[in-house]
């Protein structure tokens, strides 16, 4: 992994001795001429790139599961497993593998860049505290033409931990490549991406009471429950996609950059993606006291999944350039997917195929009211007859400055997979689940004016399956149903701002599908310009609060969350930051968990885990667009 780095570094020195794309004649250089697009966007008729974020606010969040404002789970040091803290049902149907705690720290296509620059574009992310914590991460993009573009990204993050045997280490790897034809019709996307995380597994604290009487102790010899665990998950993705338009083709110029816009009716793509993910649980020697059974190796483990995934899309596009108030079909979409997935575990191992049929649409209805829909079916294969259906009507109102939208999603889908068979040292299973049940029906209110947001969202939930607090699955036959509801508002008073986001959430059975009633975060910082406007200065606190409910534990041997026995929560976590941008360059000293300043005592999130003391925090990062 080490000798790709250095072989991708080499060959972007050599490309920064190549001529740079003339696209700005002055070379007037920055944000607005270094442009990206994701997956997500490369569906439209005219491809509208994101620009780079310049104004850095949530720098000081920079845990790669803090994205969002989403409250989440973890067990208390940079790089273990997270989970979200609130519950909302996937998209996805099928084959779902179910080791998803890691899934935050992952590259995946999804989260690939796209990017189109008039000048090499670097930036570097840096950030460090005295607990040997390290975070850095690299990105490179160039256009080697103005229809030919490259970017690499690599991230290194190494956490040592409080507590004893928490160290990880995680390295990510990816490079993309987008090239479009002179004619505009021709498009193709690729992107390679490499994942190596690697995580102590301590088990969590012998001693969950520590905290209760206020003592005195240093974490580095508080006894843990595992002594020599650790997993690693290795993740290998490539991605290919090509697609070919039919009709008039031109490009609108935005900032010395352009954008595509094809005014044609048909398109046609195809895309393949091929993954490979091994994930490895080992133990030297197994601790007494902490598993049930030991069904293969009473001394030790050595626990090995591997999922192989290939998968095609065939789609065909079709678009109604002809703009007009009247009700009219803006765009659709049908698309063949099918997919292979090679599946071992120990000495368990099996094929699945699937066969799915998947359409999307949009209707204007009127000039401000759009209807979109999209449905995913499989006609075939294993997983036969799980489906996937949303739809969702948009209300344009006064110009964008309110937007509102209703939408409504049922689904039927398999269980994860691990929950059907697991054939691992510790825990061994095989079940027969039914399709788990879900319907959605969400309000979503987006009012720019005044910078806020409202979402309701109404989930019923039919044959939930879940872990119980002796890691066992489980299907629930009844009902059970979620309301949500997320608030968003930003306010400012002078140089002071406040970043408010509520989240509040009822569970109509706590014992089996627990949630906090509520979380709250909340930004307060004060914004003030320095040296004539030349240093852009950022001071102030960032607050979290979610109410006590029954918590999640941890099952280290299957990289998974589970029902635990305990209430947590009902603290709140403090953190006081500033942040300094200096033209092209941002520096953050943060002290988080601050209130720990005022008792000597800490806090869990999850059963057996304390959440790190304070720490004092640096981070950095610095952008060239030269």
């Amino acid at each position: 992994m080490i000798k790709k780095f250095y072989s991708i570094l080499l060959f972007i020195l050599i490309s920064k001795w190549c001529t740079a794309v003339a696209i700005d004649s002055v070379n007037k250089y920055g944000p607005n001429t270094v442009r990206f697009l994701t997956l997500s966007a490369q569906t439209a008729d005219t491809l509208l790139f994101e620009l780079i974020d310049t104004n850095y606010i949530g720098f000081q969040n920079f845990h790669p599961a803090a994205s969002k404002n989403i409250p989440f789970l973890n067990l208390g040091n940079l790089g273990t497993a997270t989970q979200s803290l609130f519950f909302e049902n996937t998209d996805l149907i099928g084959f779902q593998e179910g080791w998803s705690a890691f899934n935050q720290y992952l590259t995946t296509t999804e989260k690939i860049k796209f990017y189109r620059t008039a000048s090499p574009f670097t930036q570097l992310n840096y950030f460090w505290n005295r607990k040997q914590e390290q975070l850095f991460a690299f990105t490179f993009a160039q256009n080697i033409s103005p229809r030919l573009n490259y970017a690499v990204n690599y991230t290194r993050l190494v956490s040592v931990g409080d507590y004893q045997l928490q160290k990880t280490d995680h390295l990510n790897l990816d490079a993309s490549i987008w090239y479009t034809s002179k004619n505009n019709r021709y498009k193709f996307w690729f992107a390679a991406m490499s994942n190596n995380l690697t995580a102590k597994e301590n088990g969590g604290v012998k001693n969950d009471t520590i905290f209760n009487s206020n003592p005195i102790y240093d974490p580095l010899f508080e006894p843990v429950k595992l002594s020599a665990a650790s997993n690693q998950l290795r993740q290998t993705e490539i991605y290919f996609k090509q697609s070919y338009a039919f009709g008039k083709t031109y490009k609108l110029s935005l900032d010395s950059i352009s954008i595509d816009k094809v005014e044609n009716k048909h398109r046609f793509s195809h895309a393949i993606n091929y993954l490979n993910k091994v994930i490895n649980f080992n133990e030297s020697k197994i601790d007494s006291g902490y598993y049930a059974n030991a069904f293969i190796d009473a001394s030790s483990t050595a626990d090995y999944t591997q999922i192989k995934k290939f998968s095609s899309l065939l789609s065909y596009e079709y678009f109604n350039q002809v703009h007009s108030g009247k009700s009219q079909l803006k765009s659709f979409t049908i698309s063949l997917k099918n997919q292979l997935v090679l599946f071992q575990n120990n000495n368990f191992d099996t094929t699945l195929s699937e066969h799915h049929l998947l359409a999307t649409s949009e209707f204007q209805l009127a000039p401000k009211l759009i209807y979109t829909a999209s449905t995913d079916y499989i006609f075939a294969g294993v997983f036969k007859s799980n489906y996937f259906f949303n739809s969702a009507l948009s209300y344009n109102l006064y110009q964008s400055k309110l937007i509102a939208k209703l939408g409504f999603t049922i689904s039927s889908q398999s269980p994860v997979f691990n929950a059907l068979q697991t054939h691992n040292n510790h825990y061994q299973w095989t079940n027969h689940f039914g399709t788990v049940q879900n319907q959605k029906a969400y309000l979503q209110l987006d009012i720019k004016s005044i910078a806020a947001s409202i979402k309701f969202i109404h989930q019923q939930i039919a044959n939930y399956v879940y872990f119980d607090a002796q890691f066992t699955p489980k299907q629930h036959s009844s009902n059970i149903s979620i309301n949500t509801i997320c608030l968003s508002k930003q306010m400012a008073w002078r140089a002071l701002h406040f970043d408010n986001y509520i989240y509040l959430q009822q569970s109509s059975n706590q014992q089996i599908l627990p949630q906090p009633s509520f979380h709250i975060y909340n930004a307060t910082y004060v914004q003030l310009p320095v040296f004539k406007g030349a240093l852009k200065l950022r001071a102030g606190l960032d607050t979290r609060y979610y109410s006590a409910y029954q918590a999640y534990t941890y099952s280290p041997a299957n990289m998974m969350f589970h029902l635990g026995a305990k209430k947590l929560g009902g603290f709140p976590l403090v953190d006081v930051f500033v942040t300094a941008k200096l033209k092209r360059a941002v520096l953050l000293f943060k002290l988080e968990h601050a209130n720990n300043l005022l008792n000597s005592y800490g806090e869990m999130m999850v059963s057996n885990y304390p959440i790190a003391p304070r720490t004092f925090k640096l981070g950095l990062l610095w952008n060239f667009y030269d």
